[in-house]
């Protein structure tokens, strides 16, 4: 029964999410009406999406932080900097991140074939986020940073945990790519989301942190956010990012099988400071 519980428990992420940002909203939209009152202006304001996001994350950092660490077993122990086989990760992260940033441009292009209007309904709804302006501070900011730490506690700290209580680790890492790509609530995004949560879930317990989800994570929000907006701009860079996908997705067997090698050579050096640590103790 505790299995079934854990089970429904993981899908709750969504709800938790979609809570955050109800809240936040509520929060920010009545202090704005607050401080109107007082100052005696009667005038409409506009919303800022971007703080109430900014807003809504933070909320989910510190609640589902909390959880992870103090419930859940999770552990905030930052990487060594000083250890060659993070900074090996790292790198491979760089060598899968633009054959990832492909595979999500080549469902956009999937589903523009099948169904133009899904397309259309994507980026109306990106457009009216803000994160289609890369003037917009307050989003870039979101999207970039802040977005990718709460959703990795949200879905990778919280869900995925949840999950492996009640199913062995591969179906619970699907489930949890699974409710990440639900959360996005559009099919296109959401199709993608979910190829990256897959990834992200087994990095994040792959290397035994959350750190290294969060980071890989970062680094896709700064590309599909900021360089691919870049691109769109700046025709020589277009030409060469077009270069650099075909020529990483036709590598991509090679690295990834590289970022698993550096993975389990974390692992391996992790497990073995902790027999150091445990005989020293002895």
């Amino acid at each position: 029964m505790k299995r079934v519980g854990f089970f429904f428990a993981g899908f709750s992420a969504i709800l938790l999410g979609f809570a955050s940002q109800f809240f936040s909203t509520f929060f920010y939209i009545f202090f704005r009406k607050f401080f109107n009152i007082l100052s005696l202006n009667h005038d409409s304001f506009n919303i800022d999406t971007g703080y109430i996001m900014i807003m809504y994350s933070v909320v989910l950092i510190f609640f589902m932080g909390f959880i992870y660490h103090h419930y859940l077993g999770g552990s905030f122990e930052v990487p060594s900097v000083s250890e060659s086989y993070n900074w090996n990760i790292i790198g491979c992260f760089l060598l899968i991140l633009p054959a990832t940033q492909f595979i999500a441009g080549l469902v956009q292009i999937f589903y523009n074939i099948i169904s133009p209007q899904v397309v259309e309904n994507y980026e109306h709804i990106i457009n009216d986020s803000g994160l289609g302006d890369i003037n917009i501070i307050t989003m870039q900011i979101y999207a970039i940073i802040f977005a990718p730490l709460a959703e990795e506690l949200l879905f990778r700290g919280f869900a995925l945990r949840m999950f492996k209580k009640s199913v062995p680790f591969w179906c619970a890492n699907l489930l949890q790519a699974l409710a990440f790509g639900l959360y996005h609530m559009n099919l296109v995004q959401g199709t993608y989301a979910f190829a990256l949560g897959v990834l992200l879930g087994y990095i994040c317990e792959g290397t035994g942190s959350i750190y290294f989800s969060m980071i890989y994570h970062i680094m896709f929000n700064l590309w599909g956010t900021l360089i691919t907006e870049m691109a769109t701009k700046i025709s020589i860079l277009q030409g060469f990012l077009g270069l650099l996908y075909v020529i990483m997705l036709l590598a991509s067997p090679a690295t990834f099988l590289l970022t698993k090698k550096a993975i389990c050579t974390r692992r391996r050096n992790l497990c073995l400071q902790q027999k150091l640590e445990y005989h020293n103790m002895i």
